[in-house]
């Protein structure tokens, strides 16, 4: 008997429900709901209350004037998109600004003003009592901040334009150079002469370097150009600064900065320069008397005491310190974050700052 054999039917699964979707009415579907296709934009919320007052505060912080202030306030409150906008506006302008600052200070050259003062005050440094140095770096350094500090008629952005500083760098060594060599002259000219006594009295020999200058003789003075004196007397060729220079590094050293023992050290050799050149009959204490100092030299003996050996500036250091204790910091913190966050090191962070 033949069997016929039929797979039989598969189970009915239950229907899936769709949900309804609404859709775009159609000419024949007058039933049917219209779906709005519209995506609506969120507006921009208002500032919440704790940024208007970190914005004041912050303001206040960085000595921003009232009308500053405002205009501050005013950013913090616009859309979000609006305040994107105005910072683009701001960059091109900073940036179209710049472009023509560049091009104003190519064209830069200090002027009469600035030159007369530059070499006012390089003859002011030159023959300073205090000048801890001639040659290399160091008067120039001194000139540096004395005229960045009194500015004249320079322009703020030439110090930040590298070719603008440049021309002034090149005034600065120019009137150096000048008044190194004229002080040497008269020092050499000082010495004309078989016998002491035709030489020059110390006291004429300052009077002769400080003629057509704010500066007064001193006993400071007198002392200071003896020690020239003498070290040129021995190294009077090219060499004759860099001699000098090294002689004051020695004493620095020998007496540790101790301004009495330096003071006795400089009195020592001007007693040994009046009784070896001119007439000794000449009494140096009563020539040389004390008088009120001009501004002009308060400024040069200001900026010198304020720098070190150097030239350098105390203000500029501690402000260069400040920055690399801070970045050092900063670099520590990240190195420590990262170690104590990255649980794979098994120590190894800690370990590696050893």
């Amino acid at each position: 008997m033949g069997h016929s054999f039929s797979s039989p039917p598969p189970p009915e699964l239950p229907a899936l429900e769709t949900p309804a979707r609404k859709h775009a009415r159609t000419d024949g579907d007058d039933n049917s709901e219209t779906e709005d296709f519209t995506t609506s934009v969120p507006a921009t919320p208002m500032p919440h209350t704790n940024i208007l007052t970190f914005a004041r505060r912050y303001a206040v912080e960085k000595n921003l004037k009232p009308a500053q202030m405002q205009e501050v306030l005013d950013f913090v409150k616009r859309p979000l998109d609006e305040r994107f906008l105005m910072l683009f506006v701001a960059c091109i302008q900073s940036r179209d600004n710049e472009a023509s600052l560049a091009r104003a200070l190519a064209s830069w050259v200090p002027s009469s003003t600035t030159e007369t003062n530059i070499q006012t005050y390089s003859r002011l440094v030159m023959l300073s009592p205090k000048l801890k140095g001639y040659k290399d770096s160091v008067a120039e350094k001194y000139l540096w901040t004395i005229t960045r500090n009194l500015r004249w008629d320079i322009p703020d952005a030439v110090f930040s334009n590298p070719a603008a500083t440049g021309k002034l760098t090149e005034r600065i060594r120019y009137h150096l150079t000048q008044n190194r060599s004229t002080l040497k002259k008269k020092i050499a000219a000082s010495l004309v002469g078989k016998t002491k006594d035709e030489h020059q009295h110390i006291f004429t020999l300052a009077q002769a370097v400080v003629a057509n200058t704010s500066m007064t003789v001193s006993i400071q003075l007198c002392a200071r150009l003896a020690l020239l004196r003498a070290e040129y007397i021995d190294f009077p060729g090219s060499t004759f600064y860099s001699k000098v220079d090294a002689r004051l590094s020695t004493i620095r050293t020998n007496f540790r900065d101790n301004p009495s023992k330096i003071t006795r050290f400089f009195h020592e050799v001007l007693n040994v320069d009046v009784a070896s050149h001119g007439h000794s009959n000449l009494d140096i204490e009563i020539l040389a008397s004390e008088t009120q100092p001009s501004e002009t030299k308060l400024e040069v003996e200001k900026t010198i005491d304020n720098a070190n050996d150097a030239g350098v500036p105390f203000a500029e250091i501690r402000a260069t310190m400040a920055t690399l204790t801070s970045g050092v910091a900063l670099a520590n913190m990240s190195v420590v974050g990262a170690s104590a966050g990255d649980d794979t090191t098994g120590g190894a962070g800690t370990s590696g700052l050893a």
